[in-house]
């Protein structure tokens, strides 16, 4: 394998947010990987726009270079924005010898469709019996959701004021109100 140059877009408006020490590209570190991504270092966080793109110097390359048969991959932070993008393809683009002079020795591009950003809206809460120090209170929280959250590894989580005590059984339930 020659040494390529190759970068990964995420949608617009996404914005990769990570230290060198959490960028993970080792086999052990990245599900489905069967090999470690052939680079010697980590890349550079984007500081400046466009910030939803990651560059990795063909130079930087691991000199056993990609091989065949092997899948590659890595893991790091990257800022969600509040929406899903609407002004532009709300995807996710790879292009290896994106720096070749002409589209004849560009290796390869791919591109994967991205999942809907997940966002809760119309978030309200009511106080439905007391708002008096120390009463008991019967509380309804109510908010729509622009996507479904998956089953058995969406959490919702509700942060109270100190002294604040939820019962046992308190269980979220759907309403029966369209958002």
């Amino acid at each position: 394998s020659r040494m390529v140059s190759w970068r990964v877009f995420a949608p617009v408006t996404y914005a990769w947010s990570f230290s060198r020490a959490t960028f993970y590209s080792r086999t052990g570190d990245v599900a489905g990987a069967t090999a470690d991504l052939p680079v010697r270092t980590p890349p550079y966080c984007p500081l400046a726009p466009p910030q939803n793109r990651l560059d990795f110097a063909g130079d930087n390359e691991h000199p056993n270079g990609w091989q065949r048969g092997f899948v590659y991959g890595f893991r790091t932070q990257i800022r969600v924005p509040p929406e899903t993008p609407r002004l532009s393809v709300n995807e996710w683009i790879g292009e290896w010898g994106f720096n070749a002079r002409t589209l004849l020795e560009r290796s390869v591009a791919v591109r994967a469709e991205a999942q809907e950003v997940r966002v809760a809206h119309s978030f309200n809460v009511w106080s439905l019996t007391s708002s008096v120090e120390g009463r008991s209170n019967e509380l309804l929280f109510q908010f729509g959701l622009v996507t479904a959250v998956p089953p058995e590894v969406g959490v919702l989580i509700i942060e109270a004021p100190l002294n604040f005590v939820f019962e046992a059984a308190c269980v979220p339930y759907n309403a029966e109100v369209e958002y």
